[in-house]
């Protein structure tokens, strides 16, 4: 049996989706004796992350189009059965129906997060929190749906940490920065300088991702400590320990709310408000608006008023770890399995 990941990264599309496909991956080879193959388009730094890992791999053209990715990739089946698993932004029909023209010799779960409908794909994970990305009705193929956060892809770490007490203390000293895999320098110092002006003594972790561009520390840190931390594949000890975080509203805050750290929240794309809006609607971040245009002011306002709460930090973190539970990648791999067994 063979399980083929078709799974992109970019500077536009960020890191997350070879991430959760690279947690699940590590989780079905240690449960599983099935052979994994990656195929993903020739990007550099997703490609140094899946042979970090030990995986084999196959690249596709950035330019291919998606008729002949999809031929491509069935093919890399060959005489094998399996499962093809898609996690691609914007995912359309016509690729999986493509793809599925050879339907006989493999299932395909489709690994998705705007509401694929109809679809030829035997299984949709869709563990987004915005309801209206899910599948809205109709069936005709009888595909199987799975839908929200309890089938959200996380590390063995977090499921580890999500068990433990989450402190949060009556002074801020520790806060977590992550902004994507793929993010720009220029961002980062925006709002470490927001925060510059706001205490004297703060920790400032910065985590920088694999597709990450330039960053200088800000002047006038004064005793601030601002430490980078780069290319981290396992965030749970430093969400663990941190007591806020800013984040964007991708995968980072399912991660955090996982592990009860309450967070800033801004959106890198379009689509991530509604996810970041439905956040804050829950009680669990704060929106304080898209990152490349965020006010600093708006920033430093929001930062203090939490911080000098504990009780709004304290329902924010039980209001996350009740809506994520991270148990999801056990459950995706059931649902992988299952495809399996039918074959």
């Amino acid at each position: 049996m063979l399980l083929i990941f078709r799974v992109d990264g970019g500077y536009s599309i960020g890191m997350g989706h070879i991430s959760r496909c690279i947690v699940l991956a590590k989780y079905i080879r240690s449960n599983s004796s099935v052979k994994i193959i990656f195929v993903t388009r020739d990007f550099k730094p997703s490609i140094d992350w899946i042979k970090k890992e030990g995986f084999k791999f196959r690249t596709l053209a950035q330019e291919i189009d998606f008729i002949t990715d999809a031929r491509i990739t069935a093919g890399f089946l060959k005489n094998d059965r399996g499962v093809v698993i898609t996690d691609l932004p914007r995912l359309k029909e016509k690729y999986l129906v493509t793809l599925a023209k050879n339907k006989n010799k493999f299932k395909i779960v489709c690994l998705d997060s705007f509401g694929l409908n109809e679809s030829v794909a035997d299984s949709i994970v869709n563990p987004s929190i915005v309801r209206t990305w899910h599948p809205l009705g109709g069936y005709k193929y009888n595909a199987r749906y799975f839908l929200g956060p309890d089938y959200w892809i996380l590390g063995s770490a977090f499921r580890l940490y999500h068990t433990k007490k989450k402190q949060i203390n009556k002074k801020v000293k520790n806060v977590l920065i992550s902004l994507g895999g793929s993010q720009t320098g220029n961002n980062i110092s925006r709002v470490i300088s927001s925060l510059l002006k706001f205490r004297e003594g703060l920790k400032i972790t910065v985590v920088i991702g694999p597709a990450f561009k330039g960053f200088k520390v800000p002047k006038g840190s004064g005793d601030n400590k601002i430490v980078l931390k780069r290319n981290i594949r396992n965030l749970a000890r430093l969400i663990f320990e941190a007591d806020m975080g800013i984040v964007c509203a991708g995968f980072t805050l399912y991660e955090a709310a996982c592990l009860g750290l309450p967070c800033l929240v801004m959106n890198k794309v379009a689509h991530q408000l509604e996810t970041a809006r439905r956040f804050e609607e829950l009680g669990i971040a704060k929106l304080i608006g898209p990152l490349g245009k965020f006010k600093k002011s708006t920033l430093k306002k929001e930062f203090e008023r939490l911080a000098v709460s504990q009780t709004i930090r304290q329902r924010m973190s039980r209001n996350g770890k009740e809506l994520v539970d991270g148990r999801g990648t056990e459950r995706v791999w059931r649902i992988i399995n299952n495809s399996l067994r039918k074959l």
